[in-house]
């Protein structure tokens, strides 16, 4: 491995919105980073962190949209937390992803 250059795994996080009883949908979103392993840890690091700040600005007048930002995509908090609990999304690689949706050529 040469020094400077970063090796990125490419990811794909899967997650579901919706309001809870008009509306729900799949995101499915693609990121890059070093390990499949660490965006799991990171991503639930941020996400714990963005909870926190939720709660320490409750009782203060300052406001917190519940946005969070990872591997430079924006979340929201709110689709990952339900009846105060952490649901993670599903994180596949790229390759994994293939394997469960099919490789559809054209």
């Amino acid at each position: 491995m040469r020094s400077g250059y970063n090796l990125t795994m490419k990811i794909v996080l899967i997650y579901g919105i919706g309001d809870g009883c008009t509306f729900s949908c799949t995101e499915t979103v693609p990121v890059e980073y070093d390990s499949l392993e660490s965006a799991i840890v990171n991503f639930e690091t941020v996400l714990k962190e963005a909870v926190a700040k939720k709660e320490a600005v409750r009782f203060t007048r300052e406001y917190f949209d519940g946005v969070f930002t990872f591997a430079g995509h924006k979340f929201n908090m709110s689709n990952f937390i339900f009846d105060e609990e952490i649901f993670l999304p599903e994180f596949l690689t790229v390759d994994e992803w293939f394997q469960q949706h099919g490789a559809q050529n054209g």
